[in-house]
Formats: structure tokens, C-alpha cells, sequence
């Protein structure tokens, strides 16, 4: 294999890094750097980075699918991948119902309704700064969600907080504090919990409060009446 790769140097080697170079005979077949020939050409100093947990962005997607990953899985280059000490309250912007209406206006679009979720996009989503208690509260959402799939009233509530992230005026002015009373519903209390414990706990937390008498459920009822709400669920 060495002796093959050798007859193909010249061919391997980085291109110069300037015109005075290429006209002294220096140019060759790859793009200009400082890895040695039998090297990759491009830096991947941050493979590490896949050992830790993160999220991953699949490049084309009809829909806002970000994916958490705590197991170590690495990705092609048809993907990306985000980095952060705050990924789960991260990713819980990223999948809102809000976060694909933005990608829907800002993103770059494929036939049959697909969009390009590359970095120069992705990037372009903000993430609000949200007091400690806030962002902890849509921390504990996002782990039950992941732990119980097939239940979406959750998803409903974590959509109504991050509303309330970026149109608090417009939510408090009529009356509407889903975080205040998420946390006197006992959301908070599911903090902690993990497997089985946090899927329980999480399906007995919305069966007390999906019913028209709570008052968390009455918000978020209250909430599709709202116009910036409308016009981002195609209401309006």
C-alpha cells in the first residue's frame, strides 16, 4: 500500500500557497495547506467533539428534525452536528413549531419541500438567553418528550414556553404566564427522574393537566387565539 501511495505523491501533495511558488515548478494536485501528502487534506482536530453529547443536524429535511445524541455516534458529511453545555434546552428551541416557521422563510429550499439545513442557516436561529428556572423548565420537557414519543400533549406545552420566550409582551398581556404556571403544575418536580420513572411521572403530570378545568391548559388554549401564534401555525 506505502509503495502504491508513494508512486502517487506529486499528485497528493498540497498545491502552493502562492502564484511565485507555482511558477518556480512547486504546484501539485491538492489544495494548498500544511498536511504532509499521506495525510487527509483537511484538519479534524475536533473528532473528539463526537465523543461528547450533541446534536445532530441532518443537511436536507422536510421538517425541523434535530436529534440528541449522548452515545458517541459519529456522522457523515450530510449532516452536522452542535456542541453545547445546553443542548437540551437548545434542541428544544430548534424543534419548535416556531424554529421551523423561521427555517421555512430564512432557509434555502429543495424541490418537494425540503429545506438545506446547513450551518450558514442553522446558525441563523436565535436562541433566546432564558433565566435559570426557565430554561431548566424546557431542560425537564425536552428529556420527558424524548422519554415518551408517542405522547405529543408535551410537545404542545414546549411550543407555548417558547412562544413565551420570544413574544413575552404579547403572551403577558393577555394573561398568559405558561412558565409560572408550569411550575406550579410540578413540572419542575420531574427534574431528575430518569427511564421508566420519568415516563411515568411525565404521563401523570399530563393527565392532571390536559383537562379543560386546569389552568396551564386553559393557557395554552388561550394562546392559539393569539396573532403572531396564528400566523406561525398557518392560522391566519
Amino acid at each position: 500500500m506505502a509503495a502504491h501511495l508513494a508512486r502517487h505523491q506529486e499528485a497528493l501533495a498540497p498545491k502552493p500557497s502562492s502564484w511565485k511558488d507555482a511558477q518556480n515548478g512547486a504546484w501539485r494536485g491538492r489544495k494548498a495547506g500544511s498536511y504532509k501528502w499521506y495525510e487527509i487534506q483537511d484538519n479534524v482536530a475536533y473528532w473528539q467533539s463526537f465523543e461528547k453529547p450533541k446534536i445532530f443536524v441532518p443537511e436536507i429535511q422536510g421538517s425541523a428534525q434535530y436529534a440528541l445524541d449522548y452515545d458517541s455516534f459519529y456522522c457523515v458529511n450530510k449532516a452536522s452536528f452542535i456542541v453545547h453545555e445546553d443542548i437540551e434546552y437548545i434542541i428544544g428551541i430548534l424543534n419548535s413549531a416556531l424554529s421551523w416557521w423561521i427555517t421555512q422563510h430564512t432557509f434555502a429550499s429543495k424541490q418537494g419541500g425540503f429545506f438545506e439545513f446547513t450551518q450558514q442557516y442553522v446558525s441563523q436561529i436565535p436562541i433566546p438567553k432564558a433565566p435559570k428556572s426557565q430554561q431548566a423548565l424546557i431542560e425537564t420537557l425536552v428529556l420527558a418528550i424524548i422519554g415518551n414519543r408517542d405522547d405529543n400533549r408535551l410537545e404542545q406545552l414546549l411550543n407555548g414556553l417558547v412562544y413565551e420566550l420570544f413574544f413575552q409582551t404579547d403572551l403577558h398581556a393577555r394573561g398568559l404566564t405558561l412558565f409560572d404556571e408550569a411550575e406550579r403544575a410540578g413540572l419542575g418536580q420531574l427534574a431528575g427522574l430518569e427511564g421508566v420513572v420519568l415516563v411515568k411521572a411525565a404521563e401523570e403530570f399530563s393527565n392532571r393537566v390536559f383537562v379543560s378545568s386546569h389552568p396551564l391548559y386553559a393557557m395554552l388554549f388561550d394562546l392559539q387565539a393569539l396573532e403572531v401564534v396564528r400566523i406561525i401555525e398557518g392560522k391566519e
